[in-house]
């Protein structure tokens, strides 16, 4: 038998729903360490905020008013424990796009492919031209096919390493013209 409470105060359609999808997206996240949606759990979190409009709408015409945070929260719940399934497959993403820059931004000064000393007042702009390079060069490998998250680059170290390495080879010969006499 479920307590009676009294309602709390009305939260506004817009707000409801912004809210609730907030802390949906904070806990799916949360529970299956997720960086990154595929296309697919995109889908998902649509069809989810379609379902929360419908919740609210549905509590209106019901009870005449606004739904309050108590049933915002007790629907998050129930429908977290009934969705959440749909990410569990996700595996941990490894790496996103500006860690993996980083990264090589990184490898290039510590192993001192990239130094002032070399490119003195271009230094700067060949650390941001390479950055460039870098995400374009790990976009293009971290295309979504349904199925197969396993040949997306942020989900595959070996694919991760593969790619460094090609972007640290071909350093010199993308940069030979700015490489000063030293």
């Amino acid at each position: 038998m479920s307590i009676l409470q009294p309602f709390g105060e009305p939260i506004e359609r817009t707000e409801f729903i912004q809210h609730y999808m907030k802390l949906f997206v904070q806990v799916i996240k949360h529970t299956h360490q997720i960086d990154e949606f595929y296309s697919k759990e995109i889908e998902y979190l649509l069809a989810e905020k379609q379902k929360i409009a419908l919740l609210y709408d549905y509590f209106v015409e019901m009870y005449d008013r606004a739904p309050d945070y108590f049933y915002l929260s007790d629907t998050l719940t129930t429908n977290f424990l009934a969705k959440e399934h749909l990410f569990a497959s996700h595996t941990k993403n490894l790496m996103c796009v500006e860690h993996f820059v980083n990264t090589y931004l990184h490898l290039l000064k510590t192993q001192k492919i990239c130094t002032f000393e070399a490119f003195r007042t271009d230094y700067l702009f060949i650390l941001d031209r390479e950055a460039y390079h870098a995400k374009l060069a790990f976009e293009k490998q971290n295309q979504a096919i349904e199925g197969y998250p396993e040949l997306r680059i942020q989900n595959n170290s070996f694919l991760q390493q593969r790619l460094l390495k090609q972007l640290i080879n071909g350093f010199h010969q993308r940069n030979k013209a700015y490489q000063k006499d030293q």
